[in-house]
């Protein structure tokens, strides 16, 4: 019993530190040819850069906000779920540390 129980907590930890992991690890695909995704931005020039924000027009800007704001959503939900299971997982691991901690102190 005792060996399982640590056996569950173990697993619980390295599962969570594994979803947190998942959670802060940066997501860098973007778009290709976009003026507000940093990424896209930072492979120019800074001329380069300024001509093509200076050249775009409103239509074109507000279609790559729209792609970016989407993005932007699609990976604050992944985030949201890693960081969801990072918890619960680290929260389940409470009954088997406490059932360890019991027979560690009954010993």
């Amino acid at each position: 019993m005792g060996l399982a129980a640590i056996g569950l907590a173990v697993a619980a930890l390295v599962v969570s530190i594994f979803c947190a992991a998942m959670a802060v690890i940066p997501r860098t695909k973007g778009a290709g040819q976009s003026v507000v995704y940093f990424g896209a931005i930072a492979q120019q020039s800074r001329a380069d850069f300024t001509a093509a924000l200076t050249a775009i027009d409103a239509a074109r800007l507000l279609s790559d906000l729209c792609t970016q704001i989407h993005r932007n959503a699609e990976i604050a939900t992944s985030k949201n779920w890693w960081i969801r299971q990072g918890a619960i997982w680290s929260f389940g691991s409470t009954l088997p540390w406490l059932v360890s901690l019991g027979l560690l102190v009954a010993r």
